[in-house]
């Protein structure tokens, strides 16, 4: 029988429990290191002797380490370097919240995320990013489980550029952030899979930079389950933009969802206040936008469902509310020119259309159609529905109603009564349900809680940096007032 050295066996053993118990330790003691405007990197990264730079930051953290940064303004790129793991990310997160600000002053990326996993970016503001072609001002790509939280960018002026890009990005968060500046998107979400972003506050304030069709506020681009949830889109130009949208050209996107969202202009119509598109091969299946307001100007409440080829199917809109100015469509099917193979189907549902030229109008040289139909209430239509292709109206479902229920939304609220069920529409709906959204309260993945959606989150950060407000009428936002809106709570 063989002899073994049973010395060597125990070092070994030992060996083995010091660095398993001193990698348990190192996960434990994660660390914290601070960086300043007015640090040096010669320095310890302490509270009291922060360093200076973001690159002198990224050789010493390791997952589960946070790196704060300080007040004041940082003239350098926060270009993230290093990777987490599941349960250890890495952490960004400015001292005070909102008063740390890296600014790209024209010229570079204020903050960039390439191949990277487990990050977390959390207080900062992010301003005068961009400047170049396709040079997005918070850009993000190849990596997963990215997770943006109170994060405010202002920047991207570059040809084709986004304010926010997320580019083959999977599995992440953004959250109660806001982004506003030129630039082709405010947020492009490209090639991804599996992203949240919610409660975000997204300004498109032009000039266009062009690239690509159109300019628009939020784009899901080629990309599939993606969930957006209690955003709001603004355009306060006299420039057209498109606004939610999902945009499916080189791949398919399917399973994206649109809950509690409300957009609106103040000027410049729309091309499309929620859009749903398809072309070249590719397809849209399974779209979903339900409990939405879109409030626009010109061209109505213009939701289009465009497909080409395989068309866009399974598209469902439910319990939205379409207003416009007289003008304009509030749920638009189209397809391609010269594409008589190409089938759209859409089913429309418990949504309330105010002020539209047409309610429902099918533009169609093919066999594209609104599959089902009802419990809609259109007011001050001129058509409630109609179909080009036979160009006569076809009939309405017993179930709706064409100007004949006043929505009689309370004027005190201003446009932030169209975010509530009116009470001439509550229970006229399918099943005894509403007809119309009611955006008051905060979805959390998909799921409506009870937990006051108004005022904004982010109400004074945005206000003190755009000089705009989310909420109030008066400065930008929608609401006229907010008295009565939610029950006081008991003492």
């Amino acid at each position: 029988m063989r002899e073994f050295n049973k010395p060597g066996i125990i070092i070994v053993l030992l060996t083995i429990i010091f660095c398993l118990s001193g990698a348990l330790i190192g996960d434990a003691l994660a660390a914290v290191y601070y960086v300043s405007p007015t640090g040096n990197d010669d320095a310890r990264g302490t509270y009291a002797a922060p360093w200076a730079t973001f690159i002198r930051a990224m050789i010493a953290l390791r997952p589960g380490d946070s790196l704060y940064l300080k007040d004041g303004v940082y003239c350098q790129s926060l270009d993230v370097t290093v990777s987490g793991r599941a349960g250890k990310a890495i952490v960004f997160r400015a001292v005070n919240d909102g008063k740390a600000v890296v600014d790209g002053r024209w010229i570079m990326r204020a903050l960039r995320i390439a191949n990277r996993s487990h990050v977390e970016v959390d207080g900062i503001t992010f301003r005068h990013s961009g400047g170049g072609s396709n040079a997005h001002g918070l850009d993000i790509s190849g990596s997963d489980h990215i997770v943006l939280k109170r994060v405010i960018a202002d920047g991207s002026s570059g040809y084709n550029s986004a304010v926010i890009s997320l580019c083959g990005v999977k599995d992440s968060l953004i959250e109660d952030c806001a982004g506003s500046g030129p630039g082709r998107v405010v947020l492009n979400i490209l090639d991804c899979r599996n992203i949240t972003v919610r409660r975000c506050w997204l300004d498109w304030s032009g000039p266009s930079t062009g690239g690509g069709d159109t300019s628009s506020i939020a784009q899901i681009y080629d990309s599939s389950h993606v969930l957006m949830e209690n955003n709001i889109g603004v355009n306060m130009t006299h420039t057209p933009t498109d606004d939610l949208s999902i945009w499916a050209h080189y791949k398919n996107a399917d399973h994206n969802t649109f809950i509690g969202n409300v957009v609106y202009h103040t000027s410049a119509y729309s091309a499309g206040g929620f859009r749903d598109t398809a072309e070249y091969g590719s397809h849209s299946s399974y779209g979903r936008f339900e409990d939405n307001v879109s409030i626009l100007p010109v061209a109505g409440a213009y939701h289009s469902v465009d497909a080409d080829v395989i068309g866009t199917d399974h598209h469902i809109s439910k319990n939205n509310t379409y207003v416009g100015d007289g003008g304009g469509e509030g749920f638009f099917v189209h397809e391609r020119p010269n594409r008589a193979d190409q089938v759209t189907t859409a089913a429309v549902e418990n949504c309330s259309f105010i002020n539209v030229g047409a309610g429902i109008y099918a533009s169609s040289s093919g066999d594209n159609t609104v599959s089902a139909h009802k419990y809609n209430n259109f007011y001050k239509v001129q058509a409630c529905l109609w179909n080009k292709k036979q160009m006569v109206p076809p009939g309405l479902d017993r179930s709706e109603k064409c100007n004949t229920l006043n929505p009689g939304y309370d004027a005190r609220y201003g446009k932030g009564a169209y975010l509530m069920a009116s009470a001439a529409l509550k229970g006229k709906g399918e099943a005894g349900a509403d007809i119309g959204a009611s955006v008051i309260y905060r979805y959390q993945n998909g799921v409506l809680t009870g937990v006051p959606l108004w005022p904004w989150p982010m109400e004074a950060r945005i206000l003190a940096e755009f000089h705009l407000s989310p909420t109030w009428e008066a400065k930008g936002g929608i609401w006229k007032s907010l008295a009565g809106v939610y029950p006081r709570r008991k003492k």
